[in-house]
């Protein structure tokens, strides 16, 4: 019983919801939108998370054997010029028209 809850959970707090939408209850759309979020059987958040590790996998290796190959000076120069370019771009980036 509990390996079909955890299977199909989605799928008991969906069809109550939809019914109570159809109803007018309209805080239930967030629930709505929770259950296929991250309920078992939809759980499009983790989905796309496997998606992105099968994506990014070998890009991440690629890159991971190219930090390998830098001398240590070569590292070091690169992370002073990323610090560099953070700061001047903290200090002349344009403020938010809500700040």
């Amino acid at each position: 019983m509990i390996n079909h809850l955890k299977k199909y959970l989605g799928w008991y707090v969906l069809v109550p919801s939809v019914y109570l939408i159809l109803k007018g209850e309209t805080e239930m759309w967030l629930v709505l939108l929770l259950c296929l979020l991250k309920m078992p059987p939809f759980d499009w958040v983790g989905r796309y998370e496997n998606w992105l590790v099968k994506k990014m996998q070998p890009k991440a290796e690629k890159m991971k054997t190219w930090r390998d190959k830098q001398s240590k000076f070569i590292k070091i120069a690169l992370s002073i010029g990323v610090i560099i370019l953070l700061i001047i771009w903290f200090l002349y980036a344009p403020e938010c028209e809500l700040c």
